[in-house]
Parts: structure tokens; sequence; C-alpha cells
């Protein structure tokens, strides 16, 4: 699933194919979702944590949540599309581009006043990716102090922002298991794993690849290398499905030998 800085890099590249433009066509899987935009100029658009949030000047805006499986394709005005009519989620078309949301997860249109309202915005906790507010967080993470680290960094309604690679990343980094219970992390070293977090992933923004090893190869210390020496002990990283929702998580098991 694209995590945050996906998302922030996606915005950036969108941005000036659609911001201040008119859009000639726009259609969806959805219908109801694009009643009445053709015709309609963008503004700029945001995020927060995994979601895309278009604006246009009728004060309404489109929320895009990519899910697994999203992707966006640029096409130009005509060009065949490279994949088939029953995958498109959602089409925005200007003058000059055809931009194509395929496999789009969620799609919501939202009236301007009740942005903020939206259940599924309202739920979101700081984005790190913003104006990020630590101490919020810090207060939500702690909150359940038997919680597995692992879930606490990947629940959204804490910090919003975070997905799997950099939950296995982060964990690494500062050599803490993925299911020690958060509470026994504490707020310090909790809060500097965040603020190490806003500091990689903004880093991260513009990238074509995620890279948090500095290397060329390979991009990560343990996200996708089940098998591999670890690049700081040359143990074996190790892999499982983990909590209720049977994530694939990486870990060293030397480096972070309190992993249960």
């Amino acid at each position: 699933m694209p995590e945050g800085d996906t998302i922030r890099t996606l915005a950036q590249r969108l941005g000036p194919r659609l911001e201040g433009r008119r859009l000639v066509d726009a259609q969806s899987r959805w219908p109801r979702v694009v009643r009445g935009l053709t015709g309609r100029e963008v503004g700029r658009l945001r995020t927060h944590g995994k979601h895309l949030l278009v604006p246009f000047d009728d004060a309404t805006w489109l929320r895009i949540h990519l899910g697994l499986k999203g992707t966006w394709h640029r096409y130009a005005p005509g060009e065949r599309w490279r994949r088939s009519q029953g995958d498109m989620g959602l089409v925005l078309a200007t003058a000059d581009d055809v931009l194509v949301c395929f496999f789009a997860k969620e799609l919501e249109r939202i009236r301007d006043k009740a942005l903020s309202r939206s259940p599924r915005l309202a739920s979101l906790g700081p984005d790190l990716l913003g104006d990020f507010d630590r101490s919020e967080a810090l207060t939500r993470a702690l909150h359940d102090p038997g919680r597995p680290l692992r879930e606490v960094l990947l629940d959204q309604s804490i910090a919003a922002g975070i997905g799997n690679e950099w939950c296995c990343e982060l964990c690494f980094l500062h050599r803490l298991p993925l299911e020690i219970p958060v509470g026994e992390v504490g707020p310090t070293a909790l809060g500097a794993l965040l603020d190490d977090a806003v500091t990689r992933m903004r880093a991260a923004v513009g990238q074509s690849v995620r890279n948090t090893t500095g290397r060329r190869v390979p991009r990560t210390f343990v996200y996708g290398r089940r098998g591999e020496p670890c690049l700081s002990c040359g143990a074996t990283v190790a892999m499982a499905r983990l909590g209720p929702w049977a994530r694939i998580s990486y870990w060293c098991p030397t480096c972070q030998s309190g992993q249960r």
C-alpha cells in the first residue's frame, strides 16, 4: 500500500498537470462522485497520510485512497490505455492530459465545509508530512500501553502516513522489536522514532524509489529481505505474518533481539 511519502510525491507529480486547469472530462466507476466536475477548475492538491485530496472551484473535494493496488497513469488525449476500462476508478482529463486512477480503493466527494468532519479524515491522527503534532501523537500512541509497537505505528488514527515498509525499517533502525508493548518503549524512545519518521519520510518525498539504507543496493535494511543477511550484524532477516491482519513483517532477530 502506498505510504504517506508516496502519496505526497504523487500530489507533486499530478499538481502541475491539474492545478489551475479546467477539466474537460471527469469519469468514475462511481458516477455520482464526479457529477458536475466537467468544466470545473482544480485547486491546489493536498494530502493527509495516505489520502490524496483534490479541490475544485465549486467548493467540493475528491478524497482518494489507493489501497493496495491503486495506481495513476497519464495519457495524451486519445491515447489508448494500458489497462482495461473495467479497472478504472477515476478519470480527470484536461485539454493536455488524461489522468486515470486504476483500482482506487476509496473515492469520496466532500463539500468544503464538511471536509474536516469526513469520518475517514476526522479519524486520522497528526500527519507526519504536515503540521505534525508530536505531543498529540505520543498521547494517542501511549493510551493503550500493552498494544504492540507494530500495531501502534500502523494505526492511522495515531499518526497518519506510516505503512508496513516504514514500520519495519524504523523499528530496525531504532533496534526495537515489532511486537514489544508500546508502554515498554516509553515516550522518549517512541518520540525519537516518530521524529526520525518525520525526517526520513519528508526526505523521501519526490524520490522515484524509496531508499532507507543510502546504498544503491539493497535499498532497505530488512523490508523485503527475508533470508538475506542483516546489513548490521549478518544474521538472517526473518519474516512472518503478524497481528490480526496478518501483515507480512520483517526484522533482524539479533539486532531486534526482543522480537517475540
